[in-house]
C-alpha cells in the first residue's frame, strides 16, 4: 500500500531547509590597524589601511629595542559573513621614563541587515615589575563613537609582579542601516626604571553573521518536528 505520509515530509523539507541570508548583508568601509612603541624619547609606529580584497593576510612589526610590537591579521568575508582575526605580541621596556607596546585598530562597516557580532580571544601577560599594567579590550561603536557594547580587562597599574590570562567573550547586535566600528586595544606598559620587560601575547577574533529572522527560526523548528514525524511515519509504513 502506497503511503503518502512517507512522501509529504520529503516534499516539504527542501523548502524549509532553504534559509539563505540576504545577499550583501554588509559593506566593509575601511579599517585602520595600528601598532606602536611609545616612550619619552620617541615613537615607532606602523599603520595599515583598508579594505583590501578578501581574504586579507598580513603582518607588521615595530622595534625600539628592547621593546617591540607585532601584529598578524587574517581577515576574510563573503556577502553574508565575516571573520577578522588579530594576533598580537608585545614587549615593553620598563625604562626611558615609561614605555608602551600597543596594537589598536578600528574596522568600519555598514550592515544592510541586523548582524550578530561575536568577539572572542585570550591574552597572556607577564608583568615582572612593580609599576606596570596591561589592557585587553574591545568596543563596538556607532558611527559617532558611542558605545554599543564592550568588554575591557586590565588597566591601570597592577602593582606587580603579576602574570595571568585574560579571556574575552562577548556578543551583540549591530543594527541595519547604521555605521558600526569594531575597535580593539591591546597593550602592556612599564612606568618605572627597573630595566625589566613587560610582555604579552594573544589574539582577538570578530565574527559577523546575519541575525536569523523570526520566520527562519520558525522554519528551523518546523524542520526538526517534521524530521521526527517522518521517522515515526516511516516506521508505521514499514509495519503496515
Amino acid at each position: 500500500m502506497f503511503c503518502w505520509g512517507c512522501v509529504i515530509p520529503y516534499l516539504l523539507l527542501p523548502g524549509l531547509l532553504s534559509t539563505q541570508a540576504d545577499a550583501n548583508s554588509f559593506s566593509i568601509d575601511n579599517w585602520v590597524l595600528d601598532i606602536r612603541v611609545d616612550d619619552s624619547i620617541d615613537r615607532v609606529r606602523s599603520v595599515l589601511f583598508g579594505p583590501s580584497p578578501s581574504p586579507f593576510q598580513s603582518s607588521h612589526q615595530v622595534v625600539r629595542s628592547p621593546s617591540q610590537a607585532t601584529s598578524y591579521y587574517d581577515f576574510s568575508w563573503t556577502p553574508d559573513t565575516a571573520s577578522f582575526l588579530v594576533a598580537a605580541s608585545h614587549v615593553a621596556f620598563d625604562g626611558n621614563g615609561g614605555t608602551r607596546s600597543a596594537s589598536t585598530g578600528n574596522i568600519y562597516l555598514t550592515p544592510s541587515v541586523d548582524l550578530l557580532l561575536t568577539a572572542t580571544g585570550t591574552y597572556a601577560y607577564d608583568l615582572p615589575g612593580w609599576d606596570m599594567d596591561v589592557r585587553y579590550a574591545f568596543v563596538a561603536y556607532d558611527g559617532s563613537f558611542g558605545s554599543r557594547f564592550s568588554q575591557s580587562l586590565g588597566d591601570f597599574t597592577f602593582k606587580g609582579p603579576t602574570s595571568g590570562n585574560f579571556t574575552i567573550s562577548k556578543s551583540g547586535i549591530l543594527p541595519a542601516g547604521e555605521v558600526s566600528i569594531l575597535n580593539y586595544t591591546i597593550y602592556v606598559d612599564g612606568f618605572d626604571s627597573t630595566g625589566l620587560l613587560a610582555t604579552g601575547s594573544g589574539d582577538i577574533l570578530f565574527t559577523l553573521q546575519p541575525v536569523p529572522e523570526p520566520s527562519t527560526i520558525v522554519l528551523v523548528i518546523a524542520t526538526t518536528l517534521l524530521s521526527r514525524r517522518r521517522s515515526r511515519i516511516r516506521i508505521r509504513c514499514n509495519n503496515s
